[in-house]
């Protein structure tokens, strides 16, 4: 019960208090869903803390990277967390406790010590507009951005969602979706919000998922479109009983009509809803409700929409000077309300960019038709230029995902000497299916305009890299198709023309500058650093290796990173091995950090 719950938070809140937590200090969680985290939010909040979700599918480094970015004082971790940032754990000095909820051994304070503690009886003294949540966003845009929302956002949002799609207090939600996202706590918080149960499910998994909604009986629960085609494809989804689903959630993208048209046929009754927003707006700025999930009818022709605004929320679309754009006209979809986020951490100009006169800009291209349904079109990092013409890769998709014989797609711009760019798309066929370029291209052009259509298809067998919540990292599949073409020099600055060179210690200090002056000398460079803000001094100003790539690929040249440890034979191996693939060859290593041992090579 729901008072129980409450008396487990005030007791948790003491043993973080106990720890060392003092009001605003960042709290970085790395752990895989549990009650235990949802625990632990309303507890960090009772005790006047800053939660901070730890995306666990990162990279060590990249965990570490936003760990000591944040400041975290405390780090709570279960068995699966403590292993993904083990390699780094001991350069994170900042941390003054560590914290373990997981079942086994603890490796700091235990859960049940944390419990075992004096109750907190009243929350710490705040506002609605103090900092509550800090989550790190990346993986389709570029390096991460730490997203400041507060009690006020939080809330906010989840009182939008729920006059939208109010709850029932037999509701029981299923939490598969994983927690460090931002629409997975939103979607917390509205079932708290409405009184009813709550079940999670550590990760994904297709049985485990069915066989939870059959024995618990879910009423609600939010799923990507990737997995609820995983769901409707599993050769055991005959054996377990959904009927209990009134309500399925998804994000990320649009469905399919081929998907919906399977989703009501197996899963007849059940009420599909959109939701699309980003963790700026704490998760949802629009929702596309069950009425409009339908293939005919008056309701039909909104299904390729996100729906309408929900309410406190309202959206706008600006063109490039800022002024509002008329219905059906292409621009940047902007929102306010109070779900829009405090701003960024610690980055000034850029939430001076992205928040102004009250107005959140999305980043989103899109528009608004006669009834006030949002169509996104694009972000504006994947809209294509080709030969003067704007093209939005979603609509290209779309156009893809039309054909029968299309699993996956993504499209992206590449470089063409002819158009700038071209339209190039990467299309995982279904199984069995002999679908070729010109089919597909004459396929697009009945749908689209010509100048849309890809000029180049690469097809695949091997599902497409998506975040964990379904989303195409579009930034992996740009980096796969980027020319590898050796930059030239003149004669006095190309030493090292079409050499390709290794450089340790890259992120800060001589490294750093031995891997930029080899890239002016023509060099393609393969940075490594396991990252200069978990080693020395800990100073997050020194550039990371990312940083010194970003850097050299300004001026022209040609680099990769590489945030591995390599201190054994096997792994510097794979270093080579990497640069080898990558740029067909290796010339020389330059090794400030002292990493590659004599006799470790014969």
């Amino acid at each position: 019960d729901w008072q129980t719950f409450v008396e487990r938070v005030k007791r948790i809140a003491g043993g973080l208090t106990a720890a060392g937590l003092a009001p605003n200090d960042r709290v970085a969680m790395i752990s895989l869903n549990s009650d235990r985290f949802c625990e632990l939010v309303f507890a960090i909040s009772w005790a006047g803390g800053v939660v901070q979700p730890v995306n666990m599918r990162l990279a060590a480094a990249e965990m570490a990277e936003q760990i000591v970015d944040s400041g975290a004082r405390l780090i709570i971790t279960d068995e699966a967390g403590a292993s993904a940032i083990a390699p780094t754990r001991s350069g994170l000095v900042n941390a003054v406790e560590w914290i373990d909820i997981g079942d086994r051994t603890a490796d700091g304070i235990s859960y049940d010590a944390l419990f075992s503690s004096t109750p907190m009886e009243r929350p710490a003294p705040g506002a609605s507009d103090d900092f509550a949540v800090l989550f790190y966003t990346g993986g389709t845009t570029g390096r991460a951005k730490g997203v400041m929302l507060s009690h006020r956002n939080l809330t906010g949002c989840a009182l939008s969602q729920s006059a939208a799609l109010p709850m029932a207090a037999d509701d029981v939600s299923l939490h598969a979706l994983p927690m460090v996202h931002v629409g997975a706590i939103s979607g917390m918080l509205v079932g708290i919000m409405g009184g009813g149960g709550h079940r999670f499910l550590a990760r994904f998994d297709p049985v485990d998922f069915m066989a939870t909604v059959a024995s618990e009986r879910v009423t609600r629960t939010s799923l990507g479109p990737t997995m609820i085609k995983m769901l409707l494809e599993h050769p055991r989804f005959a054996e377990f009983d959904l009927s209990s689903v009134r309500r399925l959630h998804y994000g990320s993208a649009p469905i399919a009509e081929s998907l919906l048209e399977e989703t009501l046929r197996k899963l007849p009754g059940i009420g599909l809803i959109q939701g699309y927003g980003q963790t700026e707006a704490s998760g949802v700025i629009s929702m596309l409700v069950q009425r409009y999930h339908v293939l005919d009818g008056p309701n039909a022709g909104k299904l390729r929409s996100a729906g309408q605004a929900v309410p406190g929320v309202e959206v706008r679309i600006v063109d490039n000077d800022g002024v509002s754009a008329e219905a059906g006209q292409v621009g940047e979809i902007c929102a306010r309300g109070d779900p829009v986020m405090l701003g960024y951490w610690n980055r000034p100009e850029e939430t001076a960019a992205a928040l102004q006169d009250g107005w959140l800009h999305t980043g989103d291209m899109g528009y608004l038709d006669d009834d006030g349904f949002l169509f996104v079109a694009d972000r504006l990092k994947d809209m294509i230029v080709t030969g003067g013409e704007n093209v939005f890769s979603a609509e290209v998709e779309g156009a893809l995902l039309r054909h029968p014989d299309v699993e996956e797609c993504a499209v992206i711009g590449v470089p063409s000497d002819k158009w700038g760019e071209q339209v190039h798309a990467i299309v995982r066929p279904s199984a069995g299916s002999t679908i070729d370029e010109p089919t597909l291209v004459a396929h697009c052009a009945t749908l689209i305009a010509r100048f849309k259509c890809p000029k180049s298809i690469e097809f695949r067998t091997a599902p497409l890299p998506l975040s964990a919540v379904g989303k195409v990292l579009k930034a992996d599949l740009r980096r796969e198709n980027r020319p590898v073409a050796i930059p030239k020099r003149s004669e006095t600055m190309g030493v090292l023309d079409g050499k390709v060179v290794i450089v340790t210690g890259a992120a800060g200090g001589i490294g750093r500058e031995c891997a930029l002056l080899a890239a002016r000398e023509g060099a393609c460079v393969v940075v490594n650093d396991i990252g200069a803000t978990i080693k020395g001094d800990l100073d997050p100003t020194i550039p990371s290796a990312a940083t010194t790539v970003a850097d050299i690929e300004k001026t022209g040249g040609i680099a990769v990173a590489n945030t591995d440890s390599v201190a054994d034979y096997e792994a510097v191996a794979a270093l080579v091995a990497q640069a080898i693939d990558r740029f067909g060859g290796l010339h020389a290593i330059i090794n400030p950090a002292g990493i590659l041992r004599d006799g470790m090579f014969h």
